[in-house]
């Protein structure tokens, strides 16, 4: 299985790319809120604008905002007031204006969390294999979430049910993103950064409205969307939408 992982990474080539591997690169607030906004505007975005453009579907934009130490945010959805350190980002789906752009939800992260979780601490969890590509996965879940709420505003898909099923379609679309334009720069650490960073963010509250997932159906939700279906391989957001979608 390894090495089955390992050539669908590296390619047939066998050698991987370096875009995620920089040689000693600084970890700090600085270079976690660049490589945020990297991935969200140079990446993540760009791939979803597309998609949603395949699917003749409006332009839609998510405002994004990083707390940084020191600041405060006050949630367009609830009113709540968040700090750098709140043990995880979210996504809010309330649209929002700025500077006369009317923004489709909006995107939160703590900057505090996030650099713990690239020296990591992932879900309040130690983990051997955290590093910048864990931040990449949570950003790119967060705008999965983003995306089901483009989905349902626009009337592709019906009134999604809250719950497990939602939560593991935004890794799986965390996945779909990593598989759809990381070819040629995803190394083995990033792919185990990623699978690991789902399976500590999976619980076993069963009986709690809050579950989300055990740490196995978090892992293999973000692998369907690298990977593919059974039925449809490769990375396709259809995919996501077939396999974890409840009205």
């Amino acid at each position: 299985m390894f090495a089955v992982l390992t050539a669908a990474v590296l390619g047939a080539g066998g050698a991987a790319g370096t875009a995620h591997a920089d040689v000693n690169p600084p970890v700090d607030e600085a270079s976690v809120t660049a490589y945020i906004e990297e991935t969200i505007e140079d990446s993540a975005y760009p791939y979803w604008d597309n998609w949603l453009k395949s699917q003749q579907l409006d332009q839609a934009e998510p405002l994004y905002k990083i707390i940084q130490r020191g600041e405060t945010y006050e949630n367009a959805c609830d009113g709540a007031i968040s700090s750098s350190d709140i043990p995880s980002a979210f996504y809010c789906d309330q649209d929002v204006q700025q500077d006369g752009v009317t923004y489709e939800g909006v995107l939160v992260f703590p900057i505090e969390t996030m650099l713990a979780m690239q020296l990591g601490e992932v879900n309040g969890q130690y983990s051997e294999k955290a590093g910048k590509f864990t931040v990449a996965t949570t950003v790119t879940h967060e705008m999965g979430h983003w995306i089901q709420d483009v989905l349902v505003y626009q009337g592709a898909q019906p009134p999604i049910r809250p719950g497990k099923h939602q939560e593991l379609m935004a890794d799986c679309f965390s996945g779909v993103w990593a598989g759809a334009t990381a070819e040629g720069t995803l190394t083995v650490a990033d792919f185990e950064a990623a699978v690991e960073s789902r399976e500590k963010a999976g619980d076993v509250e069963f009986t709690d409205p809050g579950h989300h997932g055990t740490p196995q159906e978090r892992a293999n939700a973000w692998k369907i969307g690298f990977f593919g279906s059974s039925n449809n391989s490769g990375s396709h957001p259809e995919n996501c939408i077939n396999e974890y979608w409840r009205s």
